[in-house]
């Protein structure tokens, strides 16, 4: 998958989906280096797809009476894993990985299968609306060291 909004054009993530058994069982998502197809381990991920939640609102214990609270947006990765070495899955109901998760046992995909859940469109349209749209432009980071340059020693 490319952003289109970078100049010059990016290839952002490849993405792997297997539909074995689909219907019976939902599709596997899984991020992939675009060149040689192997899955990213958490640490490596190209991106988060970060979804924002709801708005907050704060009221920080020592403030003044009336005063206005912190307006706060937190915002939850799609991609998840136990560790940093661990091979993220997309945490979305109508992906394999997430159906498989015990912390997700109570929403199975019979729930969702009819709905269009699994569907490669759907799946697409997630990566791409938190992956590939609020990619603005790149980030050039350059960090300058500092070093000395020694003659030899003295005698």
């Amino acid at each position: 998958m490319a952003s289109p909004k970078l100049t010059p054009s990016a290839i952002v993530t490849g993405v792997c989906f297997d539909y074995t058994s689909y219907d019976a069982a939902p599709p596997s998502v899984r991020l992939v280096n675009p060149f040689t197809g192997q899955p990213y381990k958490a640490s490596e991920l190209p991106i988060q797809l970060m979804r924002a939640l709801p708005e907050q609102k704060l009221q920080l214990p020592g403030m003044a009476e009336g005063a206005p609270a912190i307006a706060m947006q937190p915002q939850q990765p799609l991609m998840q894993a136990a560790s940093k070495d661990e091979i993220p899955f997309l945490c979305l109901a109508g992906v394999r990985e997430y159906h498989d998760q015990p912390a997700h046992s109570g929403d199975v995909w019979e729930l969702h299968r009819a709905a269009g859940a699994g569907r490669l469109v759907r799946l697409l349209e997630i990566i791409s609306r938190y992956g590939l749209e609020p990619i603005q432009s790149y980030a050039v980071q350059l960090l300058p060291q500092i070093g000395f340059n020694l003659n030899l020693p003295p005698p």
